[in-house]
């Protein structure tokens, strides 16, 4: 018996769209198990005050982590974060070179499409800020950032009118010795912290530099007002 040609047809063309489908949904599972960060969505935020800070002094570094998050398409920073330094921080002991790994897993990004509220001092209004990420991208390694009285070694950098990138702030000196705590951050999860505005006399190229152990990080580039005197280390 002769099979109606027109049916075959129709029959191939269900054949490829299952197998697409399925193709899809493998792709869908693979990418759901292991994605590359991107910057979530923020609600619920506090915004900062109608103008930023002024640096009309050397700012002192001071980016503590306020919440260790799992990658998702939003961050409600209206939620108390559930995460406790006794689960992520361990005492740092002589770690090998390689715990530290820079294999390109760690991503540090800062959201410029958001301005959200930092405090300075308690009791004192909020002042303008970007969110800051720093990403752990691999798919089953924990990485390991040293931290300074629990507080990450970044700073932030402007590019200078010799072609060259200078930090703009500084970690206390207090706080530049040998690590006390390092920061186990699980992979496919951020940890979130912020960066003070600055609306000085020059827009400048700027980025965030995180140091642990031998490896660097840098940031994207960012524009931000700043002052010349920054540059001279007090």
């Amino acid at each position: 018996m002769n099979r109606n040609p027109h049916i075959t047809i129709l029959l191939s063309y269900l054949l490829v769209i299952l197998c697409a489908c399925s193709a899809l949904i493998l792709v869908s599972f693979k990418s759901k198990s292991h994605r590359l960060f991107k910057v979530p969505a923020i609600v619920n935020y506090v915004k900062g005050a109608p103008i930023c800070l002024a640096p009309n002094f050397m700012m002192v570094a001071d980016h503590s982590i306020e919440r260790i998050e799992r990658f998702d398409d939003t961050l409600d920073l209206g939620k108390q974060p559930k995460w406790n330094k006794e689960k992520y921080y361990t005492v740092n002991v002589a770690s090998e070179p390689e715990d530290y790994f820079n294999d390109g897993g760690i991503k540090v990004i800062v959201d410029t499409q958001h301005e959200i509220g930092v405090t300075v001092r308690p009791g004192m209004p909020a002042v303008q800020g970007f969110p800051v990420y720093i990403a752990n991208q691999a798919k089953h390694r924990t990485a390991k950032i040293e931290t300074h009285n629990s507080k990450l070694n970044m700073v932030v950098e402007a590019y200078t009118t010799k072609n060259t990138w200078e930090p703009i702030e500084y970690v206390p000196a207090s706080s530049n010795k040998q690590s006390d705590y390092v920061l186990s951050l699980p992979p496919q999860h951020y940890a979130f912290t912020s960066n003070i505005i600055h609306c000085g006399d020059h827009v400048s190229r700027c980025r965030v530099k995180l140091t642990s152990g031998d490896n660097v990080y840098y940031s994207n580039i960012f524009w931000m007002g700043i002052n010349y005197t920054q540059f001279e280390k007090i």
